[in-house]
């Protein structure tokens, strides 16, 4: 006859190994199981700037999504960089600002009748998401009053189209103190949080404390999730070099990746021939297509997050 006390053994054993088993079992799950993305560093493109070398060089920063204006054109030249971002499985979040509307601003009924023509047109259906206007309080600019019916009604327009998000303009705080009125003034309506999925922010200030003074000003008007939209710093400008401006990328996306949803860098390209000259030297990549230091960062970035 076996013995009581083998028997209890002999079960505590086996239970021993099942629960080991089902460890293993969910360790290798787990391994396997597709997470949550985490918050990759996009960047800001000009229509003008897609050439031959733009979706390798996204591809090597390991970019998920763009931000471009959406510009009007008879070559289908937007329409035909919306599909190669698509084919790219590239995002595009499409600006609907002074450069679609051929550097005016439009009237009220000018920008419901064209923002419709545009939502409705082709190659439109890529866009992931879009943007209402490119800060509104700074030199394209846009009453705030003004700026709320033109949310109110963009929103209502893409909606009738498609789900993506709509994302508030990022104001620019570099414009002076008013950003902030203007802003309480948009909210000022009650029922602005109704016309946006997102909100929008920019940071060009060199202290991080202010940067984060922004985002908190901005989170104590709306609930919604905060893309960074713009942020950066130009590196050959006012005694600034390209290590200067990776280290300056390098802590923005530190600080703020966990505390907001999207980041954008501006810029992918130098430009040239833009006022004041440090507009000209925002890029990860010269004009000529070389790497500054800033572009080694963000590949880093992403690179480590798509482990």
């Amino acid at each position: 006859m076996l013995d009581f006390r083998i028997l209890v053994e002999l079960k505590t054993l086996w239970k021993a190994i099942i629960l080991i088993m089902l460890v293993g079992i969910l360790i290798v799950a787990y391994s396997y199981y597709p997470r949550p993305a985490e918050n990759e560093v996009n960047v800001c493109v000009h229509l003008s700037d897609f050439g031959c070398s733009t979706f390798s060089h996204l591809a090597e920063l390991g970019v998920k999504m763009v931000r471009t204006d959406w510009e009007t054109t008879d070559d289908y030249s937007m329409r035909d960089c919306s599909q190669n971002l698509e084919d790219n499985n590239i995002s595009l979040l499409a600006i609907i600002d002074i450069n679609t509307f051929n550097q005016t601003i439009p009237s009220l009924e000018e920008w419901k009748g064209n923002l419709t023509e545009i939502v409705a047109s082709e190659g439109f259906n890529n866009v992931d998401a879009v943007e209402i206007w490119n800060e509104p309080n700074a030199e394209a600019y846009i009453p705030s009053e003004t700026y709320y019916e033109m949310l109110k009604s963009a929103y209502v327009i893409i909606k009738n189209y498609t789900e993506i998000p709509v994302v508030f303009a990022g104001v620019s705080p570099e414009w002076g103190d008013d950003w902030k009125n203007y802003l309480n003034t948009v909210f000022a309506f009650g029922d602005t949080e109704d016309y946006f999925d997102c909100m929008g922010v920019h940071f060009y200030y060199p202290n991080m404390q202010m940067n984060l003074d922004v985002l908190q000003f901005v989170e104590s008007l709306t609930n919604k999730p905060v893309w960074l939209t713009e942020t950066g710093k130009p590196s050959v400008i006012e005694n600034n070099s390209e290590t200067e401006q990776a280290d300056y990328l390098s802590l923005v996306c530190s600080t703020f990746k966990p505390l907001v949803s999207k980041i954008f860098i501006y810029e992918l390209y130098d430009n040239q021939g833009l006022s004041p000259p440090k507009e000209n030297y925002f890029g990860l990549l010269t004009v000529e297509g070389k790497q500054k230091e800033a572009y080694w960062v963000v590949c880093d970035i992403n690179r480590k997050l798509g482990k």
